[in-house]
C-alpha cells in the first residue's frame, strides 16, 4: 500500500469512527462495509467497528458475526471477545455469551472491570428470563471483577430477592439475603422500613408543595420541619425542600443551613447545592456560592442549564457590588452552560461594557468587545452604535413619556420594556423613566429593580437613587432608603428640594410606623435642606410632639418641642427685621406740646382704666365660657386625632397588604414559572419514558416472538432428532443384515471359486485325456492303414 493510499485509507478510517461517535449508526456501517472491501492492513480492528456499529444498530446477529469476524482475524483480541459475548446476551445464547466473557479475561485481564459490567448486564437478562440460579451466580462473579459495581449489584440483588420471595424460591432467596447482609448489613430491612415510611409522609409532603405553589411559604415552611423532626430516612430531599421554601420566604441565612443538611447527608445532591449557592448569592458569599455551583455541576453535568440561569443572576449581584473581572467570568460560564441565555447575557455585557467605559476600566472593556464580536453582536461599531439609539428611539420614547403623563403607566412601562430590549446606549435613562412608570403603578420591587439597574448603569445619575429611595420607602427598607437619598445628595447637590420633600415623605412613613425617634430625625433633615417646607413640617413636628406626650415618651417630646420653638423664633426674629426699617425719624421727634399731651393722655387713662374693670368683671365670665368650649374642642380635637390615628393605621396596614400582595403576586409568578418549565421538563421525561416504554414492549414482543420460534425449532428439531436416531437405528440393523449378506456371499463365492477351479483342473484333466485320447485315436488309425 503506497503512502497516499495508506493516508487516504487512515482518513476513511476516521470519517468512519466519527460517523460512529456522533451516533449516525448506518452511515458508518457502510463506511467500514467499504473499508474492508480494499482487504485492508488491520482489518480486525475494523471488524471490531463494524461490530460495534451493528450492536449500536440493535443488530444483534450481524454484530455477533462481525465479532466473530475479528476474533477470526485476531483470536486474542479481547474487547472483540466482550462484544460478541453482549451480542450472544442480546441473541439470549447464554452458553456462548458465558465463554466469551471467560476467553476475553484469560487474553486480558486488565480489562476485568469492563467485562464485570458485561456481566451484570448478562445476569439481568438471565433474571428477566427466570434463570434466577445462574443470574446470581453472574451477579457474583461480576462483584469479584469489579468492586465500583457493588451498589449496582445490590440493588440487582435486591431486585432478584423480591422476586424470588413472589415466587416462592425461598431457599435461593435467603442466600441471596445473606450475601446481600454480608455485603452491606440491614439494608433490606431499612428498604422494607423506607418504602413504609415514605407512604406515610407522602400527604403531607404533597401538602406542603401545594402550599408553596400557592406562595404560602411561612406554613409550607412549618411542614418541612415537622417532618424533619421525626427523622424520615429521605432527609435529604425535605431538606432541599425547606430550603427552596425559606428561599422564596427570603431567609437566606435559614435556607443555606437547610441545604448544608441535605448536602451532609447527600453530597452529590446537585439541586441542593444550586440552591445554597443562589441562598449564598443573596448573603453576598460570593466565594461559597461559586464553590456551590461548581460542585453542583461535577455532581450532575444535566443540571448545567439550571446552573447556567443561577450563575448569570450571581454575575448581576457581582456587577451590581462593583467586582466587574470576577462578574466577567461569571456570564462567559454562564454562557458556556446554555447557549439559551446568550441574548440576556450579552445584554449583560454590554451593560457591564457601558459602566466599565464611565469608569475609564479599558483593559476589561476592550476584553467585552471583543468577547461580543465573537459571538457576532455588532460589536466592533459599539462607539458609533451608542449614539445612534438616540436618533432611532426618540419617537419611540417620546409616545412613552406621553403615555406616562397621561396616566396610562401600563402602556408605558410596557413601551420603555420594548424600548430597553433593543440595547440602547442610554438605558440608564430608560431604565429610570420605567421605573418611574412602575413607581406610579405602585409595582414597588420592580420600580427598585428598575432604579437599581438605572444606578448599575450610571452610579451617578441622582434622579434614579431618589426614585430608589422612594420605592425603597414604599417597601419599608428605610435603611436603604435613607442611603439613597444621601447618595443622591452627594451626587448633586441642586436636586436639595427634591430631596428634602423625599426625605419628608419618607419621615411620615416612618412616623406612621411609629419609629418616631427616626421620623424626627429625617424631618430635621428635610428642614436642613429646605427652609421653605418650615411650616408644613413645624405642622408634621406639633402632631409628633402631641403623639409622644400621649405615648409618655416626655425626652423626645420636649426635643420635638425645642425644634419647634427654634422654628418660631427664627419666624419672629425674620418678622422683627422686616419690621424694623419701617421706623422712621419722627419717633427721635420732640414735641413742645408733649406734658399736655401726657396730662391729657393721663386722664384718658383712669377712664380706661375704670373700663377696663367693668370689661375685667364680663372678660371672667367669658374667659369660664371660653375655657368651656376649649375644653370642648380639646375633646373634639383628641377624638379627630384618635379618628386619623386609626385611619392612619389602617392606611398603614392596607398599604402593608398591598405590598405583600404585590410581594406574593411576584413570588407566585416566578413560582409558577418555576412550575410550568418543571412541568415541561416533566412532560419531555415522561414522553421520553413513554417512547422507551413502547421500544421495551416492541423489544419484548420480538423477544417473546423469537423466544416462541426458537421453542418451535427446538421441538422441530426433537423431532428431527427423534427421526434421525430411528433412521440410523434401521440404517444400523440394515448394515449388520448386509454384512451378513456379504459374508455369505464372499462364502459362497470362495465355494464357486474353489469349484470353479475344481472344474477347471477337471477340464484339463479332460482336456489332456481327450489330448492323449486323440493321439492313441490318430496312432491306432495310423496302425490300421499300415
Amino acid at each position: 500500500m503506497s503512502k497516499r493510499t495508506f493516508k487516504k485509507h487512515q482518513a476513511r478510517k476516521a470519517h468512519a469512527k466519527k460517523l460512529l461517535d456522533e451516533g449516525k449508526t448506518a452511515e458508518a456501517i457502510r463506511a467500514y462495509q467499504e473499508l474492508l472491501t480494499q482487504n485492508p492492513p488491520h482489518a480486525d480492528q475494523l471488524y471490531y467497528q463494524l461490530g460495534k456499529a451493528l450492536f449500536t444498530d440493535e443488530q444483534w446477529q450481524a454484530a455477533a458475526e462481525t465479532y466473530q469476524q475479528a476474533l477470526n482475524k485476531n483470536p486474542k483480541m479481547a474487547v472483540a471477545a466482550i462484544g460478541f459475548g453482549d451480542a450472544a446476551v442480546k441473541l439470549k445464547v447464554y452458553p456462548e455469551a458465558e465463554k466469551a466473557y471467560i476467553h476475553a479475561l484469560e487474553i486480558d485481564a486488565s480489562l476485568a472491570p469492563q467485562t464485570a459490567y458485561s456481566l451484570k448486564y448478562f445476569a439481568d437478562s438471565l433474571s428477566a428470563d427466570k434463570q434466577y440460579e445462574m443470574a446470581y451466580k453472574i451477579y457474583e462473579n461480576a462483584l469479584g471483577l469489579n468492586a465500583d459495581i457493588q451498589e449496582a449489584v445490590i440493588q440487582a440483588f435486591q431486585a432478584l430477592y423480591t422476586l424470588l420471595k413472589q415466587e416462592n424460591k425461598i431457599d435461593l432467596a435467603q442466600k441471596i439475603r445473606n450475601r446481600v447482609e454480608e455485603i452491606q448489613p440491614g439494608i433490606l430491612d431499612a428498604e422494607n422500613h423506607i418504602a413504609e415510611v415514605e407512604d406515610e409522609y407522602a400527604e403531607e409532603e404533597t401538602r406542603a408543595e401545594k402550599l408553596l405553589e400557592e406562595g404560602q411559604t411561612a406554613e409550607a415552611i412549618h411542614i418541612y420541619q415537622e417532618l424533619l423532626e421525626k427523622n424520615p430516612p429521605h432527609a435529604a430531599e425535605l431538606y432541599c425542600q425547606l430550603g427552596e421554601a425559606l428561599l422564596s420566604d427570603e431567609q437566606w441565612k435559614q435556607a443555606t443551613d437547610a441545604y448544608l443538611q441535605a448536602l451532609n447527608i447527600n453530597p452529590k445532591m446537585a439541586v441542593a447545592s444550586i440552591g445554597f449557592g443562589d441562598a449564598a448569592v443573596k448573603l453576598k458569599a460570593y466565594p461559597e456560592a461559586e464553590k456551590a455551583y461548581v460542585h453542583a455541576l461535577e455532581a450532575d453535568a444535566s443540571f448545567a442549564p439550571q446552573i447556567a440561569y443561577s450563575l448569570k443572576h450571581f454575575a448581576d449581584s457581582l456587577l451590581a457590588d462593583k467586582q466587574y473581572e470576577i462578574a466577567y467570568k461569571t456570564y462567559e460560564n454562564a454562557l458556556g452552560l446554555n447557549a439559551e441565555i446568550q441574548e440576556e447575557i450579552i445584554q449583560a455585557f454590554q451593560v457591564l461594557y457601558n459602566v466599565l467605559k464611565q469608569e475609564n476600566k479599558t483593559d476589561l472593556s476592550q476584553r467585552i468587545r471583543k468577547k461580543l464580536e465573537e459571538i457576532q453582536l455588532d460589536a466592533p461599531d459599539i462607539k458609533n452604535n451608542v449614539k445612534e439609539p438616540e436618533g432611532r428611539h426618540t419617537e419611540n420614547e417620546v409616545q412613552a413619556k406621553k403615555l406616562l403623563d397621561e396616566g396610562k403607566t401600563t402602556e408605558a412601562i410596557h413601551a420603555y420594556q420594548e424600548l430597553l430590549a433593543q440595547n440602547p446606549s442610554h438605558a440608564d435613562q430608560l431604565y429610570y423613566q420605567l421605573g418611574e412608570a412602575l413607581f406610579l403603578d405602585e409595582q414597588w420591587k420592580a420600580s427598585a429593580d428598575a432604579y437599581s439597574q438605572a444606578l448599575n448603569i450610571n452610579p451617578n445619575m441622582a434622579t434614579a437613587s431618589i426614585g430608589f429611595g422612594d420605592a425603597a420607602v414604599e417597601l419599608k427598607v428605610y435603611p436603604e432608603a435613607e442611603k439613597a437619598y444621601l447618595h443622591a445628595l452627594e451626587a448633586d447637590a441642586t436636586l436639595t428640594p427634591q430631596i428634602a420633600y423625599s426625605f419628608k415623605c419618607f419621615a411620615d412613613n416612618l412616623l406612621d410606623d411609629k419609629q418616631y425617634e427616626l421620623a424626627y430625625k429625617a424631618y430635621e433633615r428635610a428642614l436642613n435642606l429646605d427652609n421653605e417646607m418650615q411650616e408644613e413640617i413645624t405642622h408634621e413636628l406639633q402632631g409628633l410632639y402631641e403623639t409622644l406626650i400621649q405615648d409618655n415618651q416626655i425626652y423626645l417630646a420636649q426635643r420635638v418641642s425645642g425644634k419647634i420653638e427654634k422654628i418660631h423664633q427664627g419666624i419672629f426674629n425674620i418678622e422683627n427685621e422686616i419690621a424694623e426699617p419701617e421706623k422712621t425719624d419722627e419717633d427721635n421727634e420732640i414735641n413742645a406740646d408733649e406734658v399736655d399731651e401726657n396730662e391729657l393722655l393721663l386722664l384718658q387713662l383712669h377712664q380706661t382704666q375704670e373700663e377696663l374693670e367693668s370689661l375685667f368683671l364680663k372678660n371672667n365670665t367669658l374667659e369660664e365660657q371660653l375655657k368651656q368650649v376649649r375644653t370642648e374642642r380639646d375633646e373634639q380635637a383628641a377624638q379627630l386625632k384618635q379618628v386619623r390615628t386609626e385611619r392612619d393605621e389602617q392606611a398603614a396596614q392596607l398599604k402593608q397588604v398591598r405590598t405583600e400582595r404585590d410581594e406574593q403576586a411576584a413570588q407566585l409568578k416566578q413560582v409558577r414559572t418555576e412550575r410550568d418549565e418543571q412541568a415541561a421538563q416533566l412532560k419531555q421525561v415522561r414522553t421520553e419514558r413513554d417512547e422507551q416504554a413502547a421500544q421495551l414492549k416492541q423489544v419484548r414482543t420480538e423477544r417473546d416472538e423469537q423466544a416462541a420460534q426458537l421453542k418451535q425449532v427446538r421441538t422441530e428439531r426433537d423431532e428431527q432428532a427423534a427421526q434421525l436416531k430411528q433412521v440410523r437405528t434401521e440404517r444400523d440393523e440394515q448394515a449388520a443384515q448386509l454384512k451378513q449378506v456379504r459374508t455369505e456371499r464372499d462364502e459362497q463365492a470362495a465355494q464357486l471359486k474353489q469349484v470353479r477351479t475344481e472344474r477347471d483342473e477337471q477340464a484339463a484333466q479332460l482336456k489332456q485325456v481327450r489330448t492323449e485320447r486323440d493321439k492313441q485315436a490318430s496312432l491306432a488309425t495310423e496302425q490300421q492303414k499300415n
